[in-house]
């Protein structure tokens, strides 16, 4: 990426908006909030979350009967008198305990004479007793494909086949919205933004090598000035704490639409990563 020297940048940040947007200066930009290393992180987030989404969905649906839990959702079904045989219940192991209810029913078989089927259904609560007289619904051309009124054919809800790849995208999504919305915003601030004069009124301290400042700017059309907060980094922290014991003005990239949108031209300027490969 070729880097513009100083008076170049200022030069080009000068021009009347709407100005052409240079490449090498956003993606110069975009570097300070969101390194290339970390960009490509991003994008190969997504990927790597869907497939261990999909690894976990595909062993979900292996270990239990949620086809089955679908074709009684679909139906056609009827209900049935059975009896439940035995009810055993387990604590999960991240909290909460699992009842599973044993039953049996019987219907009609084509010869006249009683079939028994059995089944098995799970539940957070104990729905019945041991020896208990239950409704049995069953698919109509399966019977065997049954489970207990109030309880399900799983150990896990159904639900979380919809929720894992739900949490998958937006997880991986996430980071991608971000990133995308301050190219947005980066790129807004390079082709329409206007430059200009503002005071430093407060230095916040330091995170992590990152700080707020806030700035006073009169762009508003009765004269008042605007108070906005723009990030920076701390590189420049010496030189804005200067300015803000001095009262000296700092030019700033502001959003005329939304002055709230801002950007200190300084940041790339005073880049120390741009002084050691040669751009003073």
């Amino acid at each position: 990426m070729q880097q513009l020297r100083p008076e170049m940048l200022r030069w080009t940040l000068s021009l009347p908006a709407p100005r052409p947007l240079d490449a090498d200066v956003l993606e110069e930009a975009l570097g300070l909030y969101f390194p290339r290393p970390l960009r490509w992180i991003f994008a190969a987030l997504p990927f790597l979350l869907l497939l261990s989404m999909g690894l976990a969905m595909s062993i979900l649906a292996s270990t239990g009967r949620y086809e089955d839990q679908l074709r009684i959702w679909r139906g056609p079904t009827a209900v049935a008198q059975g009896q439940v045989t035995e009810v055993t219940r387990h604590q999960r192991a991240k909290g909460g305990d699992l009842y599973i209810h044993e039953f049996q029913f019987q219907l009609p078989g084509t010869d006249g004479q009683p079939r028994t089927f059995k089944g098995v259904s799970y539940a957070g609560d104990q729905l019945v007793s041991t020896g208990q007289a239950v409704e049995i619904e069953y698919l109509e051309s399966d019977p065997s494909v049954c489970v207990l009124k109030g309880g399900r054919m799983n150990t896990s809800p159904i639900v979380l086949l919809i929720i894992v790849p739900l949490v998958g995208v937006t997880a991986g999504g996430l980071p991608l919205l971000v990133l995308w919305h301050q190219k947005r915003r980066l790129t807004q601030l390079l082709i329409h933004g206007i430059l200009t004069s503002a005071t430093v009124l407060k230095v916040h301290s330091p995170v992590k090598g990152s700080c707020r400042v806030d700035l006073s700017i009169p762009l508003r059309a009765d004269g008042k000035p605007t108070r906005i907060t723009v990030p920076a980094h701390a590189w420049i922290l010496e030189w804005v704490r200067h300015h803000e014991a001095t009262g000296g003005p700092v030019e700033v990239l502001v959003n005329a639409k939304r002055f709230k949108s801002a950007f200190l031209p300084d940041l790339l300027l005073r880049n120390p990563e741009r002084a050691k490969d040669g751009g003073f």
